[in-house]
């Protein structure tokens, strides 16, 4: 069973803790209430990250959610080389700021790498059939449409794609469209910063690997495996599939000046290929799974209490009790008759990818 933190995929704003649902934004050119300001601004649309009067209530995420905290250098609030760049080259550093010594092998990259061209929250109609009821499955997209949601959430996605913010990278161990199945990793990335500025949208850019794609801690003499990887994808009659019930990874992102970290289960991925020789692109994708609503509660419970308080409704038990009002499940996880978890579908296109390398470590890690 797989996990990853991806950092950045923001697709599961869960209606912002619902917080925006509830008449709690302040979208003036000024703010005019501090108990309602949930993301600073100076412009009408909540786009810049300094206030004049009254002082942002928002406890800001360390360097925001781009490393971990013990990478994050408070004073400058920009991410630290990982354990100062003191590991020698058969080490690595691990989530502690600690450098262990890895037994694995940095992996190389192959052939027909795809990475996504674009990602939008989809409508009720958009998602995966997660229960075998022959229907479609997104509460999520639902709920978030509802609450008027939907198009700002997509349209945070679609600038993190055209600036090359957001960068998940799909990696297969061999192109096969015969229904042979094979194995598919899932990548984050950065744009190459030594080929310059790109159009992210197309096939025609660079990019690098996060080292935290892999476990670079196991205990294996061969290449490191990646966190995320679906095994058993297929390509039959240019439909792609893969994913299973057991699929699960982690997704980690600030969203609202709130850290989260959430766990997705049942992970399925679909979509349509253009050609059987090579893999040009990706056209109706999707990557469909569930979120438990203890999970939700976990993620919640995470956030530092301060900035949970911050947010001027109540602490840590009147957000989950807002999540028990809300967001409604639609699936029965465990398989005890009771629905205990709420679908979420995201659609995607993907495009040609090269991959240059991994990432500096001197930047983002």
């Amino acid at each position: 069973m797989k996990r990853l933190s991806l950092q950045a995929l923001a697709f599961l704003g869960v209606a912002a803790l619902a917080l925006t649902a509830c008449g709690t934004t302040d979208n003036a050119d000024v703010d005019t209430t501090a108990a309602g300001d949930v993301v600073a601004d100076t412009t009408t649309g909540d786009t810049t990250p300094a206030d004049t009067t009254p002082v942002d209530t928002v406890v800001p995420v360390p360097c925001d959610g781009k490393c971990p905290e013990a990478l994050c250098d408070t004073a400058t609030n920009t991410c630290k080389v990982p354990c100062d760049g003191k590991c020698l080259a058969d080490e690595s550093c691990n989530a502690e700021n600690k450098c262990v010594k890895q037994m694995c092998k940095d992996p190389t990259f192959g052939t027909n790498l795809q990475k996504m061209s674009k990602i939008e929250i989809g409508v009720a109609d958009d998602g995966c059939d997660l229960n075998d009821d022959g229907l479609a499955d997104n509460a999520l997209g639902k709920i978030l449409k509802q609450l008027n949601f939907l198009s700002k959430a997509n349209d945070t996605l679609i600038e993190q794609i055209a600036t090359g913010t957001l960068v998940l990278i799909f990696e297969p161990s061999a192109y096969k469209t015969d229904g042979t199945p094979f194995d598919m990793n899932l990548l984050l990335g950065d744009g190459d910063a030594a080929a310059g500025t790109c159009d992210y949208t197309t096939g025609a850019c660079k990019y690098t690997v996060k080292k935290a794609s892999y476990d670079l801690l196991a205990q294996v003499t061969g290449f490191c495996p990646a966190l995320v990887n679906f095994g058993g994808a297929t390509i039959k009659d240019l439909k792609l599939k893969a994913g299973s019930k057991e699929q699960k990874f982690a997704l980690s992102f600030p969203i609202s000046g709130i850290p989260l970290s959430l766990t997705i289960s049942q992970a399925q991925v679909e979509g349509t290929v253009t050609t059987a020789e090579k893999w040009v692109d990706t056209k109706s994708g999707k990557v469909c799974g569930v979120i438990a609503k203890e999970d939700l509660e976990k993620a919640v419970d995470a956030v530092p209490d301060e900035t949970i308080l911050a947010l001027g409704i109540g602490d840590k038990a009147a957000v989950k009790a807002l999540l028990q009002t809300i967001i409604q499940p639609d699936i029965d996880l465990d398989g005890d008759g009771v629905k205990d978890a709420v679908s979420i579908a995201l659609k995607f296109e993907s495009v040609e990818a090269t991959v240059t390398g991994f990432t500096p470590e001197t930047t983002t890690p």
